[in-house]
Protein backbone atom coordinates (compact mmCIF):
# COMPACT_ATOMS: atom_id res chain seq x y z
CA UNK A 1 0.00 0.00 0.00
CA UNK A 2 1.78 2.76 -1.22
CA UNK A 3 1.35 6.64 -2.83
CA UNK A 4 -0.70 9.49 -2.05
CA UNK A 5 -4.12 7.77 -2.32
CA UNK A 6 -3.82 5.71 0.98
CA UNK A 7 -1.85 7.46 2.84
CA UNK A 8 -4.40 7.65 5.48
CA UNK A 9 -4.57 4.16 5.60
CA UNK A 10 -0.63 4.01 6.69
CA UNK A 11 -0.36 4.52 10.58
CA UNK A 12 2.69 4.00 12.42
CA UNK A 13 2.02 1.52 16.07
CA UNK A 14 3.27 4.90 17.99
CA UNK A 15 0.76 7.35 16.52
CA UNK A 16 -2.01 4.69 17.27
CA UNK A 17 -0.54 4.74 20.75
CA UNK A 18 -0.56 9.03 20.75
CA UNK A 19 -3.69 9.40 19.16
CA UNK A 20 -6.92 6.75 19.44
CA UNK A 21 -9.08 9.35 16.60
CA UNK A 22 -5.95 9.47 14.56
CA UNK A 23 -7.04 7.25 11.65
CA UNK A 24 -10.68 8.75 11.71
CA UNK A 25 -9.45 11.95 11.14
CA UNK A 26 -7.12 11.07 8.68
CA UNK A 27 -10.08 9.64 6.58
CA UNK A 28 -11.92 13.39 7.43
CA UNK A 29 -9.49 15.20 5.49
CA UNK A 30 -8.95 12.75 2.98
CA UNK A 31 -12.57 13.20 1.95
CA UNK A 32 -12.66 17.05 2.29
CA UNK A 33 -9.25 16.91 -0.08
CA UNK A 34 -11.68 14.58 -2.65
CA UNK A 35 -14.22 16.48 -2.10
CA UNK A 36 -12.73 19.99 -2.99
CA UNK A 37 -11.06 18.39 -6.15
CA UNK A 38 -13.84 17.12 -7.95
CA UNK A 39 -15.49 20.09 -7.03
CA UNK A 40 -12.95 22.37 -8.44
CA UNK A 41 -13.04 19.90 -11.49
CA UNK A 42 -16.81 20.39 -12.08
CA UNK A 43 -16.62 24.36 -11.93
CA UNK A 44 -14.12 24.12 -14.35
CA UNK A 45 -15.66 22.29 -16.72
CA UNK A 46 -19.00 24.70 -16.96
CA UNK A 47 -17.11 27.70 -16.91
CA UNK A 48 -16.96 29.24 -13.41
CA UNK A 49 -20.60 28.59 -13.39
CA UNK A 50 -23.27 32.18 -13.25
CA UNK A 51 -19.85 34.38 -12.84
CA UNK A 52 -20.73 35.05 -16.06
CA UNK A 53 -23.80 35.58 -16.79
CA UNK A 54 -24.63 38.77 -15.45
CA UNK A 55 -21.59 40.54 -17.64
CA UNK A 56 -23.22 39.18 -20.93
CA UNK A 57 -26.58 40.37 -19.85
CA UNK A 58 -24.62 44.11 -20.06
CA UNK A 59 -23.26 43.57 -23.47
CA UNK A 60 -19.82 43.40 -21.53
CA UNK A 61 -17.24 41.03 -21.48
CA UNK A 62 -15.48 39.60 -18.84
CA UNK A 63 -12.61 42.01 -19.39
CA UNK A 64 -15.46 45.22 -19.23
CA UNK A 65 -15.46 45.57 -23.30
CA UNK A 66 -18.57 46.11 -24.35
CA UNK A 67 -19.78 43.53 -26.50
CA UNK A 68 -21.81 45.38 -29.07
CA UNK A 69 -21.04 48.87 -30.69
CA UNK A 70 -22.42 51.42 -28.90
CA UNK A 71 -25.54 53.56 -30.54
CA UNK A 72 -25.40 57.14 -29.10
CA UNK A 73 -23.53 59.32 -27.13
CA UNK A 74 -23.25 58.69 -23.16
CA UNK A 75 -23.79 62.50 -21.97
CA UNK A 76 -24.55 65.48 -24.27
CA UNK A 77 -21.27 67.98 -24.42
CA UNK A 78 -21.78 71.17 -22.51
CA UNK A 79 -22.02 74.33 -24.93
CA UNK A 80 -20.90 77.67 -24.24
CA UNK A 81 -23.34 80.21 -25.04
CA UNK A 82 -22.77 82.67 -27.17
CA UNK A 83 -22.62 85.95 -25.51
CA UNK A 84 -25.28 87.27 -27.68
CA UNK A 85 -27.62 84.73 -26.68
CA UNK A 86 -26.48 84.75 -23.03
CA UNK A 87 -27.36 88.58 -22.92
CA UNK A 88 -31.43 88.17 -24.33
CA UNK A 89 -32.00 85.58 -21.80
CA UNK A 90 -31.08 87.73 -19.40
CA UNK A 91 -32.96 90.64 -20.72
CA UNK A 92 -35.96 88.28 -20.34
CA UNK A 93 -35.44 87.36 -16.89
CA UNK A 94 -35.10 91.32 -15.88
CA UNK A 95 -38.03 91.91 -17.60
CA UNK A 96 -40.01 89.50 -15.01
CA UNK A 97 -37.77 91.15 -11.71
CA UNK A 98 -38.71 94.47 -12.63
CA UNK A 99 -35.26 95.65 -14.54
CA UNK A 100 -33.53 94.14 -11.23
CA UNK A 101 -30.86 90.99 -11.42
CA UNK A 102 -28.45 89.86 -9.40
CA UNK A 103 -25.87 87.04 -10.60
CA UNK A 104 -27.32 84.41 -9.34
CA UNK A 105 -30.71 85.10 -10.42
CA UNK A 106 -29.22 84.99 -14.14
CA UNK A 107 -27.66 81.59 -13.59
CA UNK A 108 -30.82 80.01 -12.24
CA UNK A 109 -32.34 81.85 -15.65
CA UNK A 110 -29.82 80.85 -18.35
CA UNK A 111 -28.34 78.03 -16.83
CA UNK A 112 -24.77 79.36 -17.48
CA UNK A 113 -21.90 79.68 -15.39
CA UNK A 114 -21.51 81.82 -12.70
CA UNK A 115 -18.17 83.25 -14.69
CA UNK A 116 -20.43 83.54 -17.94
CA UNK A 117 -23.12 85.43 -16.44
CA UNK A 118 -20.70 87.68 -14.50
CA UNK A 119 -18.20 88.12 -17.72
CA UNK A 120 -22.18 89.07 -19.63
CA UNK A 121 -22.85 91.73 -17.06
CA UNK A 122 -19.17 93.36 -17.09
CA UNK A 123 -19.93 93.69 -21.17
CA UNK A 124 -23.36 95.38 -20.20
CA UNK A 125 -22.12 97.27 -17.88
CA UNK A 126 -18.84 98.49 -20.06
CA UNK A 127 -21.77 99.29 -22.79
CA UNK A 128 -23.68 101.46 -20.73
CA UNK A 129 -26.81 98.83 -20.76
CA UNK A 130 -26.44 98.17 -16.95
CA UNK A 131 -25.49 99.63 -13.69
CA UNK A 132 -24.67 98.03 -10.40
CA UNK A 133 -26.41 99.16 -7.43
CA UNK A 134 -26.61 96.79 -4.02
CA UNK A 135 -29.81 95.74 -2.26
CA UNK A 136 -30.85 97.92 0.44
CA UNK A 137 -32.24 95.01 2.58
CA UNK A 138 -29.66 92.44 2.12
CA UNK A 139 -26.86 94.40 0.38
CA UNK A 140 -26.38 91.78 -2.96
CA UNK A 141 -24.88 93.38 -6.07
CA UNK A 142 -27.85 94.15 -8.40
CA UNK A 143 -27.79 94.87 -11.96
CA UNK A 144 -30.24 97.54 -12.58
CA UNK A 145 -31.13 97.73 -16.78
CA UNK A 146 -32.54 101.16 -16.93
CA UNK A 147 -35.02 100.46 -19.82
CA UNK A 148 -36.74 98.06 -18.27
CA UNK A 149 -37.74 99.55 -15.35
Amino acid sequence: MGGLFFWPLRTSPPLQRQNRYGFAVAVYFWLIWVWATVGFAVAAKHGGGTQRQPQGKLGVSGAGIPLYPIAGEIAAPYTKQTPERLGVKLLKAAYTKNGRLSVTQGVMATGASFAEVEEAFTAMLKTGYVSIENDPVTGVVMYHFHELS
